[in-house]
């Protein structure tokens, strides 16, 4: 972190003080102890300068700038660490495998034939499986 700048001051009466830190000088010009025009010296140099130009260096900083609600939601969930993975394929596996039973149960009790119970089957599994992912990966929703 940079050091403050420190200047003297020329008072009202000839009178310099000084070496004095911007903080200082800048809760001087808000009490109205000192001026903008007041001269000062930047300590190290023999430069007498009205204190306006210095205005930027002995202005308070900014804040620091302020979350809004959504934005420390989405910081909130990049820093989320992720689901864990095994978990994740033990359901996918179990949805899958339930998929797969649901379309043999289903069509065998209608009586269709093979290749219609493997397409069925197979649509079956690809409906769980997109489901079953969809609801893995949604969003949980809080009260």
């Amino acid at each position: 972190m940079a050091s403050p700048l420190l200047f003297h001051v020329f008072r009202d009466g000839g009178a310099v003080t000084g070496p004095h830190p911007s903080a200082a000088l800048r809760r001087e010009l808000e009490s109205g102890s000192v001026s903008l025009d007041t001269q000062v010296c930047l300590a190290g140099t023999e430069d007498w300068l009205p204190l306006s130009d210095w205005a930027d260096e002995i202005q308070p900083q900014a804040p620091p700038q302020q979350l809004s609600a959504r934005t420390a939601a989405y910081v909130q969930a990049v820093n989320t660490p992720p689901k864990n993975t095994a978990v994740r394929i033990f359901w996918g596996v179990i949805l899958l495998l339930t998929g797969m039973g649901q379309g043999s149960v289903t069509f065998s009790l209608f009586g269709m034939g093979q290749p219609i119970l493997a397409a069925g089957s197979l649509l079956l599994t690809i409906f769980w499986f997109v489901f079953g992912t969809s609801l893995m990966s949604a969003p949980k929703r809080r009260a």
